[in-house]
């Protein structure tokens, strides 16, 4: 039998249901321009998911989907938690195309060799203004859990809630120094059907790496292509990285609290077991 002040305590996360709250975002478009040329472009008109890919395949954190209507479904209830670097967790949804990163073979993926170019097109829904830093965009990374490899050079554009404030924010961030840096952040014009995001590394003398943003209206681009200020650099400590498209959004109360729940049920097994031991049972 339980401790009377863990059972209550159990009682009372029995009051709490799991949040009913789920982002529904939807990808129409992801492609990848190598030197001049396309690389890869993924329509999601095929009706299979990531980690299916035309010619390519993804690794993927969570599930997505369905893919239907030439459109990908990124939908929290398929989101997994995962510590950021700053140590906070959050419930994430990652598609990371699987392009080549041996070194011998340079020919196959983003190399320090290369310019590039990634688009990600999204419909234009707002994130959740109550769900700290719910966010959906693109990346450019160099982190593959797999592969043990952390993510020194992770650079990013997505549609953001900061506080309660909808923004297109450009950032970079370390798994390796656990650091954040917001390099530039614009206000979200939301009476818009799409967005359209854009990361690029367009010449080789240097590692710099420069965001971009489109509104579309009926899949025309409206008001021109925008450049967010500042850049950011990449190759730091990997010769190659890899586009990613990625949604995310906080972690509910309710769960944290079940979390708590089954470390406090733990807690009384060790307690029983201590008992049983000093008992020399």
């Amino acid at each position: 039998m339980l401790p009377v002040r863990i059972t209550n305590a159990f009682a009372v996360m029995m009051l709490f249901t799991f949040s009913a709250h789920a982002y529904v975002f939807h990808v129409e478009s992801f492609s990848v321009e190598r030197n001049s040329s396309v690389l890869f472009t993924d329509e999601f008109d095929d009706g299979s998911p990531p980690p299916s890919a035309p010619t390519l395949s993804y690794f993927v954190t969570g599930a997505m989907g369905p893919e239907t209507g030439g459109k990908l479904t990124l939908d929290s209830s398929g989101a997994v938690p995962l510590v950021l670097p700053l140590g906070n967790t959050m419930l994430i949804q990652s598609a990371i195309l699987a392009t080549n990163i041996d070194p011998a073979n340079t020919d196959a993926g983003l190399t320090s060799d290369d310019t590039f170019s990634v688009r990600g097109l999204f419909d234009l829904t707002l994130p959740d203004v109550t769900k700290a830093n719910e966010s959906y965009g693109i990346n450019l990374t160099d982190r593959a859990i797999g592969q043990n490899i952390p993510g020194d050079d992770i650079v990013g554009i997505r549609v953001i809630n900061i506080n309660g404030d909808l923004k297109i924010q450009f950032f970079e961030t370390s798994f390796v120094a656990h650091t954040f840096n917001p390099i530039s952040e614009v206000l979200l014009d939301s009476n818009h059907e799409q967005i359209l995001f854009g990361l690029a590394r367009n010449d080789l003398t240097t590692n710099a790496v420069t965001a971009s943003f489109a509104y579309l209206d009926g899949g025309i681009i409206n008001g021109g292509i925008q450049s967010m200020p500042g850049s950011a650099d990449i190759f730091t400590t990997q010769d190659w990285t890899r586009a990613q498209f990625i949604s995310r959004t906080a972690v509910p109360v309710p769960a944290a609290i079940w979390l708590f729940g089954s470390g406090l049920v733990g807690l009384a097994g060790v307690a029983r077991s201590s008992r049983k031991c000093f008992n020399g049972v």
